[in-house]
């Protein structure tokens, strides 16, 4: 059986905020075929978030991605910035996502860090529950 119009054999690559009525829009929001892991976050069947969420070393920078659909602003702070807000992360979902990267020559394996969140009840520091190390 064929996909109705506006509708894709491939759902990975639909955003999951798009799914309104009938199971989803007649216009379908594409996603890069990379964000399989944040449509299968959001649909509930990404057993393994911890790939995706959380710290990770890819080449000479490391990327941070946290859930956080409550805030304003998300930065990454820890010593290696003084717990300053020198590294702000970018919303990348509109249900929450976010992202920012730091280069691995500021940042290394067993380096603390915590997620700072601006949110309209102020602000919070939070560990990051994907981190590797406590």
């Amino acid at each position: 059986m064929e996909p109705r119009s506006g509708f894709t054999k491939e759902p990975y690559k639909v955003c999951a905020i798009d799914i309104i009525k009938h199971g989803r829009t007649e216009a379908q929001t594409p996603m890069k075929q990379d964000n399989q892991a944040l449509y299968l976050f959001h649909e509930g069947t990404n057993y393994r978030t911890y790939e995706y969420l959380g710290a990770h070393r890819i080449g000479d920078k490391y990327t941070f991605r946290l859930w956080a659909p409550g805030a304003d602003a998300v930065f990454v702070v820890g010593a290696f910035n003084n717990w300053e807000e020198t590294d702000p992360m970018t919303r990348i979902d509109p249900a929450g996502v976010w992202e920012g990267e730091i280069p691995a020559d500021r940042f290394g394996d067993g380096y603390g860090y915590k997620y700072k969140l601006h949110t309209k009840k102020g602000d919070l520091y939070k560990a990051d529950p994907y981190a590797f190390y406590a």
